[in-house]
């Protein structure tokens, strides 16, 4: 693992206080009796979520609320955090006892990033923070992406099938960072499963492995 320094070059932020980075670096893996990221990944969610949303706000004056959201859930998905981390090269920080650093440990070290930097410098550092990180992303962004779950739908329309419907299966984890197991069913398609921090999370979790097993297939 490189040096913390190394990756406060990378974020462009000194912290007055490491033990919030080395907290955020830190993986359920590393250790069982240590304390570890977790409760970061979800406040760096909410900071996440909410400066997003006020600079999208912002930035897309004639978007409509169906819009914004499109856009929010875009930026704030898995693949944006994933991106992200890998742009800072978070892979090469993270304490972890995994073989491998999956998208899901990369991206919720990301989101833990984003509240280690709130707790150290406030909300205008994480702001500034994601402002910089986020920048190409943002930019990038010229018309609201589709909602993941309208592509499906659409898709199912064009091939005269039903509307697709999704089921919770089961919720684990601690109350205060539970994981949602939800299914999916497609006539004619066996049913696919995914997890996800909330319902609606799960689902678009979902329908993006249908639509990816779909493009697989063809």
């Amino acid at each position: 693992m490189k040096n913390l320094s190394e990756l406060e070059k990378n974020i462009n932020y000194t912290f007055k206080d490491r033990k919030f980075l080395h907290l955020a670096m830190t993986h359920s893996s590393s250790s069982k009796k240590s304390k570890n990221n977790e409760r970061l990944e979800f406040l760096g969610d909410r900071v996440l979520a909410l400066v997003i949303a006020k600079l999208i706000y912002d930035l897309y004056e004639d978007d409509d609320e169906g819009d914004l959201a499109h856009r929010l859930s875009f930026l704030v998905s898995k693949d944006s955090l994933y991106s992200v981390a890998k742009l800072i090269s978070l892979d090469d920080f993270v304490i972890s006892n995994e073989k491998k650093l999956n998208i899901s440990i990369l991206a919720d070290a990301c989101e833990a990033l984003i509240a280690s930097v709130y707790l150290d410098g406030g909300i205008k550092s994480s702001e500034a923070l994601i402002r910089y990180l986020w920048s190409q992303l943002l930019r990038g962004v010229k018309e609201p992406p589709k909602h993941i779950k309208s592509r499906l739908q659409e898709w199912a329309l064009r091939n005269q099938l039903k509307e697709p419907s999704y089921e919770l299966i089961r919720t684990n984890g601690p109350p205060h960072s539970p994981i949602f197991t939800v299914s999916i069913h497609v006539d004619g398609f066996s049913k696919i499963t995914a997890q996800g921090k909330s319902i609606k999370n799960a689902e678009q979790n979902v329908a993006k492995k249908f639509m990816d097993s779909l493009n697989e297939g063809s």
